[in-house]
């Protein structure tokens, strides 16, 4: 089975269930902590997809990542370690957060500049979305000096970069395509 479908369907499904139950707002931090988690130690996802290493183990490694993990979790874990999809819960825990964020329109803003950003910038930046978008937002924001000055901004699936970097990006590429064609 396409992992993604699989990942997506398992998502769901708890998802679904831990609305039902009242548990999704619960839910949500600590799905995106599970998957943080996961992919930040890769011996993880080398002891979730080795077929040598017994579910209690595997049981114990997740259960070890999200402490006071409520019982809806717990449960989910024990479902996906009995029908041996273990491998794949990083990307459940991401597909979770996606559909939780696309049910409650949640906008992430992904914000990277030279130096950190004030209150107020960031502020008027998600009013502004969250105008446009009707919904809320949620903020991660990066530094990364190496743009130069500006700022790459990135909202759910679309990206503006108006970082120095970029600019000298887009002129190189101008001026190569202007002496390409002479």
């Amino acid at each position: 089975m396409n992992e993604g479908l699989l990942s997506k369907r398992y998502a769901k499904a708890l998802l679904d269930y831990a609305d039902s139950v009242g548990m999704a707002d619960e839910l949500y931090p600590r799905m995106k902590a599970l998957a943080r988690e996961i992919m930040a130690i890769p011996d993880i996802e080398r002891i979730l997809s080795s077929p040598i290493i017994a579910k209690a183990d595997k049981r114990k490694v997740i259960m070890d990542l999200m402490p006071d993990a409520p019982e809806i979790l717990a449960r989910f874990v024990d479902l996906v370690l009995n029908k041996e999809r273990e491998e794949y819960l990083a990307k459940m825990a991401l597909v979770y957060a996606d559909l939780y964020r696309r049910s409650r329109n949640i906008s992430v803003i992904r914000l990277i500049s030279a130096k950190p950003l004030g209150a107020e910038a960031v502020g008027r930046i998600c009013r502004t979305v969250e105008s446009q978008t009707g919904g809320t937002t949620e903020v991660e924001q990066t530094t990364d000096e190496s743009i130069g000055g500006g700022f790459i901004f990135q909202v759910d699936d679309r990206r503006l970069d108006a970082s120095i970097r970029g600019q000298f990006e887009r002129i190189k590429r101008e001026l190569l395509q202007k002496t390409d064609k002479l």
